[in-house]
């Protein structure tokens, strides 16, 4: 059976996105939506030592502007900041070490727009999925698309909406489990750093 899904861009999406790419039969990215603000458009959740850490993008004001428009605000050094935390958060686990060359120029090049940024940075974990699903980028807005599974109210946070308060994937083996537990549904950096070439398989027992 075909599934196609309409989905907004994200900043290295959490897991939950992933599984619906894998499972889709062709994805559309929204590329044409106003940017929305508390959403993992422009921020991503990491394990660090601690617990959850909110990695954020800051962009220019973006009020009523489009998405593939937003762009990336580099008067502070998110990048420097967001790939300190990232080293901090992995430089442990089993394969960092592996994929850190594929995913180190995203925090040393600039790129202007917030689109284009988080587009890149996904067809790099697409590649390390070995995720073939075919990718669109939408020509217009559609409110209301009959000829498509319509994620694009799924990512928000702090709200019913929330995926981690309806997503469960299959545990894994995380670097601080055994301090703070294992978390649901954090960025695809998280699998990917913990299970290497084994991500994928997590990736189809991924649950509602």
């Amino acid at each position: 059976m075909q599934r196609v899904i309409l989905t907004p861009i994200a900043y290295m999406p959490p897991i939950e996105f992933f599984v619906n790419l894998k499972g889709a039969s062709a994805v559309w990215i929204e590329q044409h939506e106003n940017y929305q603000k508390q959403t993992f458009r422009n921020r991503a959740q990491i394990y660090a030592s601690n617990g959850v850490q909110n990695l954020i993008i800051p962009v220019q004001r973006a009020i009523h502007t489009k998405i593939k428009d937003t762009l990336i605000d580099y008067r502070t050094p998110w990048q420097r900041n967001h790939w300190r935390s990232i080293t901090a958060a992995y430089n442990n686990s089993p394969y960092f070490l592996y994929y850190k060359d594929a995913i180190e120029p995203f925090f040393t090049e600039q790129w202007e727009s917030l689109f284009q940024f988080n587009f890149q940075l996904l067809q790099v974990f697409l590649k390390i999925l070995n995720i073939e699903t075919p990718l669109y980028l939408t020509e217009n807005y559609d409110p209301h698309p009959v000829d498509k599974v319509d994620l694009r109210e799924n990512w928000h946070l702090n709200s019913k909406k929330d995926t981690q308060t309806t997503f469960q994937n299959t545990p894994y083996n995380q670097v601080f489990m055994d301090k703070s537990g294992f978390i649901l549904n954090l960025s695809i950096l998280d699998l990917i750093c913990c299970e290497g070439p084994y991500a994928p398989h997590f990736l189809c027992e991924g649950r509602r």
